[in-house]
């Protein structure tokens, strides 16, 4: 835009504020915007999926190519590295429970639901927490999902990498 062009723009813009009218407008306009797309992005909001399990997580995509024992070996050794108690087998679903009382006395029960096609994560916290207290919301931070999600997301590849060299 060469300087000239600026100079219009800016007379014409300059022209339009001052105008009281033009002013008022445009004001109502952009609040009359702002209420009603924020308005509508907050009735659009999904309500996470719940089940027995917990409430879901994270779906994480199992690559082409892998056979079920492969995605219960990455979730078992995920589950293992990062310190989970408790760990149930049972078929297409893998849970451990893990403990953490620096983050004031959270727990988290992770659940894996997994397929050849997909695996996915569902988190619950139990009714009381270890003082005692009733537990009424989520009550782990959301890192402990994020570190499960990108280490078994990292097995995963790790296994179909391998797997196509052999």
């Amino acid at each position: 835009m060469c300087p000239k062009d600026y100079l219009f723009l800016n007379h014409h813009a300059n022209t339009m504020f001052s105008n009281s009218f033009f002013m008022r407008s445009f004001l109502i306009c952009s609040f009359l915007t702002i209420v009603f797309c924020s308005s509508s992005a907050y009735a659009s909001k999904v309500e996470p999926e719940k089940t027995e399990d917990g409430v879901l997580e994270a779906t994480i995509a199992v690559p082409n190519g892998l056979d079920i024992n492969a995605v219960r070996e990455c979730i078992g050794q995920v589950l293992l590295k990062r310190s989970y108690k408790n760990i149930a087998v049972a078929d297409g679903k893998i849970s451990g429970t893990y403990e953490n009382l620096t983050f004031q006395g959270g727990s988290l029960t992770l659940t894996a639901v997994y397929s050849t096609t997909q695996v996915k994560l569902y988190g619950k916290t139990p009714d009381v927490d270890s003082r005692g207290r009733k537990i009424t919301q989520k009550y782990y931070p959301q890192r402990w999902i994020d570190s499960a999600r990108n280490d078994i997301t990292t097995c995963l590849t790790k296994k179909v990498l391998f797997e196509k060299k052999s």
